[in-house]
């Protein structure tokens, strides 16, 4: 059973649920990976921003882990059914309203607007600070999604 419904074609991933699926951590990374495969059946399309692709390098960049920096470049450029919005000025002005209205981080900001620009209709994280966003883009909050007890 993925964690998105079925009536949410375009799904935007925050930076978390795509962390843990590189790291494969148990109940979490598991879930991502079923969601992943839904996407690869045509279930849906997957989105993320390229503000996510940068938080994503961060660690391996600063452990200096070519094999994890690289896993990641695959990962966002073609061997999963994920696609990259780039932060355009108009993405960027839409965070700063965001940002401005919800009072989100400006990296949360940029994720719901680039989310927002590329028609989205669901927004999957681990940040409970996005749930302020839920009357703009359906909030699934993956731990709502697993069960605690599980690794």
């Amino acid at each position: 059973m993925s964690i998105v419904p079925a009536e949410h074609r375009r799904v935007a991933l925050d930076s978390a649920p795509l962390i843990y699926f590189l790291e494969g951590r148990g109940a979490r990374g598991s879930a991502v990976r079923e969601l992943l495969a839904a996407a690869r059946g045509g279930a849906c399309e997957l989105v993320v921003s390229a503000i996510t692709e940068a938080e994503l390098l961060v660690g391996p960049l600063r452990a200096d882990n070519p094999k994890a920096t690289d896993a990641v470049r695959a990962m966002l450029g073609g061997s999963l059914p994920v696609h990259v919005v780039e932060v355009t000025r108009p993405i960027a002005r839409a965070a700063a309203g965001l940002r401005a209205r919800f009072g989100l981080r400006l990296a949360n900001a940029l994720v719901v607007a680039s989310a927002l620009d590329a028609d989205c209709t669901a927004l999957v994280s681990n940040d409970a600070a996005l749930r302020r966003v839920g009357d703009l883009i359906t909030y699934i909050h993956l731990d709502d999604h697993v069960r605690r007890d599980a690794p």
